[in-house]
């Protein structure tokens, strides 16, 4: 489970926040910063203030639920022509590169991007989620 800054920054968005299905929290309360776990949401302490999908649960999100699902994602994400993506070796994983600006060191990075590709078509700048449109015959220089 990622709990990295990164995954932190890149998961404290209304897209995934609003989707809360529990679990792992990260939590700051002045001078004391750490993890919760509640597997209620309704049930997680009022301190808690950024909810961490599991890749389980951003793929329930994504409505990936089976296999031939899984695969037609995986094909997606690595293969879809208007991604322009390709893998990147690193010693830490394989990650993916949309041109050559984002790079996702853990498979939540991954799956995330992925997500809020497909479902709000934006893109992680390293800081924050940026609007980027699907590519059309149009904008594509």
């Amino acid at each position: 489970m990622d709990t990295s800054e990164d995954y932190v920054k890149m998961s404290d968005c209304p897209e995934i926040q609003d989707k809360d299905m529990g679990g792992l929290y990260m939590f700051n309360n002045g001078p004391v910063k750490g993890m919760f776990y509640s597997s209620d949401p309704e049930l997680k302490s009022a301190d808690c203030d950024i909810w961490l999908p599991r890749q389980d649960q951003i793929q329930e999100m994504m409505g990936i639920d089976s296999v031939p699902t899984f695969e037609t994602a995986v094909y997606e994400m690595f293969f879809e022509s208007d991604n322009h993506a390709h893998y990147n070796a690193t010693p830490e994983w394989r990650v993916l590169e949309y041109d050559s600006s984002e790079r996702f060191a853990t498979p939540e990075q991954l799956w995330l991007a992925f997500y809020m590709h497909k479902k709000y078509q934006k893109t992680w700048d390293g800081e924050k989620w940026e609007d980027k449109p699907t590519p059309t015959t149009e904008n594509i220089k």
